[in-house]
């Protein structure tokens, strides 16, 4: 096990646990899930706040410069993110949304691309926090993590978000001309999210 990820792994979580939890609190449990099986409003609402999680992720991390800090909260954003819990979110939509399981199923590839690049963003921030420095690409990346808030929140509901895809079914799921291209333009941005956060 790497030194950060050993050493600090405890000190990471005391200063994720604060800022992660904020919004989401209980509600990322199976034990959760289960009240809410049956009610559309709760699950669609429950899925839009791994979204917002997400969003809040990304807007910390543009605005940290200390490579630890950076690092510490991206390890304990994982840490408290639980992967069989969207999946079982996933699959209550399908279930419930079952003539719109095509629409749903490209917002599902989405997240699951974006929570992927966490991942390797938290893998570059490692290494960051190895060498004390960031490396010469980060402001890209940093461009590039901006490009994607901006298509994964709305404050009109009226217009394109991720988040506004989820929660307003109803509004969005006979606009595909607009909405793929705005999917495309995220899968674009979060393929070169990836691309950045590999070694050189």
């Amino acid at each position: 096990m790497k030194f950060y990820k050993s050493h600090h792994f405890i000190l990471s979580i005391m200063i994720i646990f604060p800022l992660v939890l904020i919004g989401c609190s209980e509600k990322n449990s199976s034990e959760e899930l289960t009240l809410h099986v049956g009610n559309k409003y709760n699950l669609s609402s429950n899925y839009a706040d791994n979204i917002e999680n997400n969003f809040n992720f990304f807007s910390l991390i543009i605005n940290i410069d200390n490579v630890n800090e950076a690092f510490y909260y991206s390890e304990g954003f994982i840490t408290t993110n639980d992967d069989d819990y969207n999946v079982m979110l996933e699959e209550a939509l399908r279930n419930l949304y079952n003539d719109q399981e095509a629409y749903l199923d490209k917002i599902f590839l989405i997240n699951k691309e974006i929570r992927e690049s966490i991942l390797y963003l938290n893998d570059y921030l490692e290494r960051a926090a190895e060498t004390q420095s960031l490396e010469v690409k980060w402001d890209l990346l940093r461009d590039k993590l901006k490009d994607l808030n901006t298509l994964l929140i709305s404050n009109d509901s009226s217009h394109f978000s991720l988040y506004n895809l989820i929660s307003y079914p109803e509004d969005w799921i006979n606009k595909e001309d607009i909405y793929q291209v705005k999917l495309n333009e995220i899968n674009s941005i979060v393929y070169a999210i990836k691309e950045l956060s590999i070694a050189e």
